[in-house]
């Protein structure tokens, strides 16, 4: 494996890799091999240096770097409260459900273990009474899925036809 394939592997890892890095038009990415326009990371560094310390106009410095000014904006805030760190991207979205937490996987996994044949109804009522919190059928699954406890019956046709 090449050194650039492998470097290029390394930044998708630790998620810095720049897919689109011929949108950075800045002359030291051109003209120095230190400058490497796939190391995401660097090219935002630059970016936030070049404006804040060389004091180059926002529009001119973003249209080098292929940023927005907004995106400037947002990156300048997180580099300022988390440092370097900031510089790297993050997973979107939720990572599980916000209303699950401990004492509700908790209370879930063990109303489940004592009476296996709960529905997701059941526990929500539960989950209610018992700590006053109000939890969807999805969460339930979820919950119950990511502890292993519990999969979904696929219906078979002859048990659809029957209902039917």
């Amino acid at each position: 494996m090449s050194s650039r394939k492998s470097k290029r592997s390394a930044l998708r890892e630790l998620r810095a890799w720049n897919p689109h890095p011929e949108k950075v038009k800045a002359p030291l990415f051109a003209s120095h091999a230190f400058f490497d326009p796939e190391d995401k990371a660097q090219v935002k560094y630059e970016m936030l240096r070049r404006r804040e310390v060389e004091t180059a106009p926002l529009e001119e410095t973003c249209h080098e770097f292929g940023f927005t000014r907004e995106s400037y904006r947002h990156l300048l805030e997180r580099f300022r409260s988390e440092g370097m760190g900031g510089l790297f991207e993050r997973r979107r979205g939720r990572r599980r459900p916000l209303k699950a937490n401990d004492e509700v996987r908790m209370l879930l996994r063990n109303e489940h273990l004592r009476d296996p044949g709960l529905g997701p109804d059941e526990l929500a009522r539960h989950c209610q009474e018992k700590i006053g919190v109000t939890l969807s059928r999805r969460t339930i699954y979820r919950v119950l899925a990511d502890q292993g406890e519990r999969k979904k019956k696929r219906r078979t046709k002859k048990s659809r036809s029957e209902q039917g």
